[in-house]
């Protein structure tokens, strides 16, 4: 009997281990099956196509790599620390976080948020940082996961021959009371070949597109950022070394476009303050010592 018929799974509730606008995904406690619902029918279709391409990155990008593919596994005893410590104090006894998110572009802090996901919960990399310390054992530094972002994307872009858009990496347990990682979501991505004569940052703006779009997993592309020369080690590592120039035209272009948009947000930045800082006088606001 297979797995999917055995008496275990088809007797067994199953847990909502993630839920989005598009699909929620269940799993069998203790087993590896895990399936995804879509939120209406119409939508089936989409199902069926991202199992297709959840197959084709399987087979090009799961071996070896520092993030794995099939299904995350729930967390489970690292759970209730991450309700204690981030939750607010209304939600702390609900169920959940059954996985993280690996929000590497973003910053949250370490104080507890007012509203909190119970199934997807956010991790930046000081409450990843955080939650290092708290299980000394889990030596896997922010370095080591963005190397892995890296990589992981790499391999998607050249290996398997998609975009990459809106794929979500997030830590879940390993189903041992331990922890691993793993890219989920996959019904976003569009397909992509590279073509042999690339030049210009132009010819892969769609790449760029794709990589800004997604939510922010990836340290942003920043070349003094520490986590950002991690990523990018690990993206150029997963290209064969006749053609890493292509790799390298991905990252300059993603560079440049990360220092266009700090150089208008610093922009608004700077219009603000000189509009806040102008005087506005006024003749009848202001005096002389004959008026007084």
């Amino acid at each position: 009997m297979s797995a999917i018929h055995s008496a275990e799974v088809l007797h067994s509730k199953p847990v909502c281990i993630g839920r989005g606008s598009f699909a929620q995904v269940w799993a069998i406690s203790g087993t590896i099956v895990a399936f995804k619902e879509a939120q209406r029918g119409e939508e089936g279709g989409d199902i069926a196509r991202e199992f297709k391409m959840c197959g084709e990155v399987y087979d090009h990008c799961n071996h070896e790599s520092f993030f794995s593919v099939p299904r995350a596994i729930a967390l489970s005893h690292a759970a209730t620390r991450l309700r204690e410590a981030y939750f607010p104090p209304g939600a702390a006894a609900a169920s959940g976080p059954n996985l993280c998110r690996l929000y590497f572009g973003k910053e949250y802090g370490t104080r507890r948020s007012q509203f909190a996901n119970t199934h997807n919960f956010p991790l930046d990399v000081a409450r990843y940082e955080a939650f290092m310390k708290a299980y000394p054992d889990f030596e896997v530094s922010p370095e080591d996961v963005a190397k892995g972002m890296g990589e992981t994307l790499g391999r998607i872009h050249l290996r398997a021959g998609y975009d990459g858009r809106d794929i979500e990496f997030v830590l879940g347990g390993d189903g041992g009371g331990s922890f691993s990682f793993w890219v989920i979501d996959f019904n976003q991505m569009r397909e992509w070949q590279w073509a042999s004569d690339v030049q210009s940052l132009a010819d892969v703006q769609p790449l760029v597109d794709s990589f800004f779009v997604n939510d922010p997993y990836y340290p942003r592309p920043r070349p003094s950022d520490v986590l950002y020369a991690a990523f990018k080690s690990g993206y150029r590592s997963a290209f064969y070394a006749s053609v890493v120039p292509l790799a390298d035209r991905f990252l300059e272009a993603i560079e440049s476009e990360q220092a266009a948009r700090d150089a208008r947000a610093n922009s608004v930045a700077g219009q603000l303050v000189m509009r806040h800082s102008r005087v506005v006088t006024h003749p009848f606001l202001t005096s002389s010592a004959e008026d007084v």
